[in-house]
């Protein structure tokens, strides 16, 4: 059986632009799940630098979707599907940012 892999980075996208780029560093902690035809197979976790890889895959259609974290948002798609034949290894990358937070001052009235 062909090792089909994919694997790739979850990244802090500090411009915004949807690239990863030198000086963006990966997000440790984030979900990545792996699907095909509808059903869950296998979630990793990315590590401290934000890697994360699914290994030892069927030829086939796979789905892959990052899950955000709180307090961040994509700046790339949350979902993803990939092909694999035979003997590939796909990378596919996911960027988020965070999101302001919105400060409400507690005003008391007398």
């Amino acid at each position: 059986m062909p090792n089909n892999s994919i694997y790739g980075n979850v990244w802090l996208d500090l411009n915004r632009n949807g690239l990863m780029e030198a000086g963006e560093p990966g997000i440790p902690g984030r979900t990545i799940q792996l699907w095909s035809k509808g059903l869950l197979l296998r979630v990793a976790t990315t590590l401290a630098d934000g890697r994360y890889a699914f290994s030892y895959l069927t030829p086939g259609t796979y789905r892959l979707v990052e899950v955000d974290g709180d307090g961040f948002r994509s700046t790339t798609p949350n979902s993803v599907d990939v092909v694999l034949v035979g003997g590939q290894r796909v990378v596919v990358n996911f960027g988020d940012v965070p999101v302001p937070r919105v400060w409400m001052p507690h005003i008391v009235s007398r």
